[in-house]
């Protein structure tokens, strides 16, 4: 009976559009008010105590970095950078934006902010060289959840505070299945080019380098490509925890868009703070809402339960991967990333343990599952973005990030395969 009653007010809160959040808060209340004798006065301490979390802290200035580096110059001096760059390989344009999406990745931990900063510059530059658009929209959307693969990431800065592991342990297992992935990106792009003729093709006589040499488009990208160096070297060199890392990157963005590039302007700083805060004030809300949830769910032992009915029954390792694969792959389409990240893990880490499964192993995978979760249709939430950012029918975005999404999922194979791909950095390093 509780279990009809937590399903039929979880769902029809969820299909009256109440905010995630809420919906875990009001579902929570109501199974109190059931079925126990708890006092209500622990919801609200809950709300609270939840949310007192150091670590946690660096979502938040992660946000803001992103929002500033794309309010400012930044992005576009790191396409230009690329592009010079990658100029005479074949498919070389659509190659700079896949690498300009893991650089700036590399500095905001985000997908979304990914997919509006490189997108809409890299998708015009693209149409105007002479590629299908679509092939370039598609491309793009896919390639910008290397901004929750490659470090810093806020999917993995959640993972570790929900699942209780070491962020930077989290942050380099996620480099190696990034730069495999944006290799695979290449490759594909690469080949498709050359197929279909897309792009203008260098001459022999042409220079190595863009047209303006290679100097000057580094010289204008230094600042920003020496910020994710400032970031991680920082974490690991000790200098810094993550949530540190994550205001001296802040700071370092606002000193570089205000004094280096003189960009930044008091009217795009406050829209940037703005548009950070309601990200932020959404995300806290949500994650204080899910952990009240989770937590009932733990009185009642069902993580327990669920563990010791998934140990029973399921002997292998790889087949509960492959299970949790597609179970993750399926939720990164039809719920918010975040809000799986939160209340699932918690659920799965008893089984975890059980099944000898590293729990940063997972944390690596869960993310890239959740990632392409983004750009999946129906309800892939880059999809939309892309649609409004580069002013291209969502129907045609739907099915031009097909095949790059399938590129996604063949890496994601490996990765399940040999998951000594995602630990050597971590086992090699801490």
């Amino acid at each position: 009976m509780e279990t009809i009653a937590l399903v039929i007010v979880l769902l029809g809160s969820f299909l009256l559009t109440v905010p995630i959040g809420l919906a875990f808060i009001a579902t929570t209340i109501i199974l109190m008010l059931l079925f126990t004798n708890l006092p209500y006065l622990m919801v609200a301490e809950g709300l609270f105590s939840k949310l007192d979390s150091f670590p946690l802290e660096a979502i938040l200035f992660f946000i803001l970095l992103g929002n500033i580096m794309k309010e400012g110059k930044s992005s576009r001096y790191l396409i230009e950078f690329t592009k010079a760059l990658m100029y005479r390989i074949p498919g070389g344009l659509g190659i700079a934006g896949i690498t300009a999406c893991a650089i700036f990745g590399a500095i905001s931990g985000s997908a979304t902010a990914t997919v509006v900063a490189i997108g809409a510059i890299m998708v015009p530059a693209m149409t105007m060289a002479r590629y299908e658009k679509a092939f370039a929209v598609g491309l793009l959307t896919t390639a910008s959840i290397l901004g929750v693969i490659i470090p810093p990431s806020i999917l993995m800065i959640l993972y570790s505070v929900v699942a209780n592991v070491s962020m930077a342990k989290l942050f380099l297992g996620g480099f190696v299945p990034g730069i495999i992935l944006a290799i695979a990106l290449s490759i594909y792009t690469a080949v498709v080019c050359r197929r279909h003729g897309y792009g203008v093709q260098p001459g022999k006589n042409d220079p190595i380098f863009g047209s303006d040499g290679l100097f000057k488009p580094f010289k204008n990208a230094f600042w920003a490509l020496a910020l994710p160096f400032l970031i991680l070297g920082g974490i690991y060199g000790g200098v810094f925890t993550p949530t540190e890392a994550a205001v001296v990157g802040c700071v370092y963005a606002l000193i570089i868009e205000c004094f280096m590039y003189r960009t930044l302007n008091i009217k795009s700083f406050v829209g940037g703070l703005k548009i950070s805060g309601i990200t932020t004030g959404a995300l806290l809300i949500t994650l204080a809402g899910a952990c009240i949830f989770t937590d009932y769910l733990t009185l009642k032992q069902i993580p327990q339960d669920l563990s010791a009915f998934v140990v029973e029954n399921i002997h292998s390792q790889y087949v509960f991967l492959l299970l949790i694969n597609i179970f993750f792959l399926f939720l990164g389409t039809f719920i918010d990333p975040l809000s799986a990240i939160i209340v699932v893990t918690p659920l799965l880490m008893p089984t975890v343990e059980a099944l000898n499964i590293d729990p940063i192993f997972l944390g690596v995978i869960l993310t890239i599952n959740l990632g392409i979760g983004y750009c999946t249709p129906p309800l892939g939430a880059n999809l939309f973005v892309a649609a409004l950012v580069m002013d291209e029918a969502y129907s045609k975005i739907a099915i031009a990030v097909v095949p790059a999404i399938l590129i996604c999922l063949l890496v994601l194979a490996l990765l399940n395969v040999f998951p000594s791909i995602v630990m050597v950095l971590p086992n090699l390093f801490m």
